[in-house]
């Protein structure tokens, strides 16, 4: 148990609405603040992704960079997955059991977070 409590210490606090369903109150409490914490680290690995820079650096619209930026977690899945393995190892036990019964779903919305979050550091 001290395991658990020790890495939910290193989250920090997000506030946001209620949540309406278990999976919204998951991406709340759990998703967001690890995409949080792991925010520098997200960018420095983004930022070492070279042919997602080359990429990237060819457009000026937004809505066209989060369009290559699905595009390259779409073709690219080892590369999203990676990025989804640096939140999933800091989930709890039980925090990855839910994760794992609700992965396509969870996975969906790690990537949205993650492009926006991406995105916000590169405009």
């Amino acid at each position: 148990m001290r395991e658990e409590s020790e890495l939910k210490a290193l989250r920090p606090e997000i506030y946001t609405e209620k949540a309406t369903s278990d999976l919204e109150l998951f991406q709340n409490q759990v998703l967001r603040p690890l995409l949080k914490y792991q925010h520098n680290i997200i960018i420095q690995l983004t930022k070492e992704e070279k042919l997602f820079q080359k990429q990237i650096s060819k457009v000026d619209i937004i809505q066209q960079k989060r369009t290559i930026t699905k595009q390259f977690f779409l073709n690219q899945p080892h590369f999203k997955y990676f990025l989804v393995g640096q939140i999933c190892g800091l989930m709890t036990e039980l925090e990855l059991d839910f994760y794992l019964k609700n992965r396509k779903e969870l996975d969906k919305r790690i990537s949205d977070m993650l492009t926006e979050r991406i995105l916000n550091s590169i405009t």
